[in-house]
């Protein structure tokens, strides 16, 4: 799954359609209960930010959520850097 996000993509959110850019991948050190195994403890996370006003600017959320609420990445714009 880690394959499949890489920095700078851009995504929707399927809910409201909005659009995220993706600035890190990292790694949560502490096991969460749904996610964290006894073989792999560590939780792989997406650190993203949305790219319209908002009042919160960064968010960070379990690879598999997110991977459950945002749409492929546009093409377009999938691997370019896009910060702001």
């Amino acid at each position: 799954m880690l394959e499949q996000i890489s920095q700078g993509s851009v995504y929707r959110n399927k809910k409201n359609g909005q659009l995220y850019t993706i600035l890190h991948i990292g790694m949560f050190s502490e096991r969460i209960e749904g996610f964290s195994t006894e073989i792999e403890p560590l939780v792989p996370v997406v650190v993203y930010m949305p790219l319209y006003d908002s009042k919160h600017k960064i968010w960070v959320r379990p690879l598999r959520l997110f991977m459950e609420k945002f749409e492929e990445p546009i093409e377009e714009n999938r691997g370019k850097n896009r910060w702001v």
